[in-house]
């Protein structure tokens, strides 16, 4: 995949979903080459031109894993997903998107500032929100998203998707944003969705919408994981 070699990485990920599932690979394939794209670029290894072309066969071949959908696990909110302000992260967040189902996460659009993308995650009074960031130096922005999420939802459930932290820094990483209103800290998407399987429905309908009925998309959304 890092050689622009889009026949050979087709045929890495087809015989590693037969062997890992479609969850598998992103995991195990797809997130770990992002992460060196984003190594390489910051060390001016690659260029943008060879890192863009990259990303679009990361993007690509995560796109043919959403046709293998095992199915319907639960019920749950929509849930909303929102990314660092950087491409990669964007990507990782679609990535997750493509792990439960297109259906079942509303991601907000790369093209907005920081803070009107957390206005606009805001907006659709999320029950359940993922933040993902993947390049290291996100882990400010990150926290501050989930700061203003707590602030204003304080009963939403926040997932935070933070692969590739060092594993001496992860305790740390973990802490600080469990700190400022995440519930939970993961660094696989495997792990985000075994979660999200454990989150129990009625914990999910927040006071401050008792009123308002429930949470925007909750209706017939279901929580579609990528099985072997």
């Amino acid at each position: 995949m890092l050689a622009r070699d889009e026949n050979e990485a087709a045929t890495v990920v087809e015989r590693s979903r037969e062997e890992l599932g479609p969850i598998g690979v992103v995991d195990n394939i797809l997130v770990p080459a992002l992460a060196l794209i984003v190594q390489h670029r910051a060390e001016n290894e690659v260029s943008y031109e060879d890192a863009r072309f990259m990303m679009d066969v990361i993007a690509e071949t995560g796109q043919t894993l959403a046709m293998s959908n095992a199915g319907p696990r639960r019920e749950l909110p929509v849930v909303i997903g929102l990314a660092a302000r950087n491409s990669a992260d964007q990507l990782l967040i679609e990535m997750m998107q493509v792990v439960i189902g297109a259906n079942n996460m509303q991601v907000i659009p790369a093209d907005l500032a920081a803070e009107q993308a957390v206005g606009k995650a805001l907006e659709q009074k999320p029950a359940i929100v993922c933040l993902a960031a993947l390049s290291p130096t996100r882990g400010a922005e990150i926290r501050n998203f989930c700061r203003r999420i707590r602030a204003t939802r304080r009963d939403a459930k926040i997932l935070v998707l933070r692969p590739h932290v060092d594993e001496a820094d992860l305790p740390r990483t973990v802490q600080r944003l469990k700190d400022v209103g995440a519930d939970t800290v993961v660094t696989t998407t495997k792990d985000a969705v075994n979660w999200l399987d454990g989150l129990q429905p009625e914990s999910l309908r927040a006071p401050e919408d008792s009123d308002l009925g429930a949470p925007q998309g909750s209706t017939n959304s279901s929580l579609t994981a990528l099985r072997r």
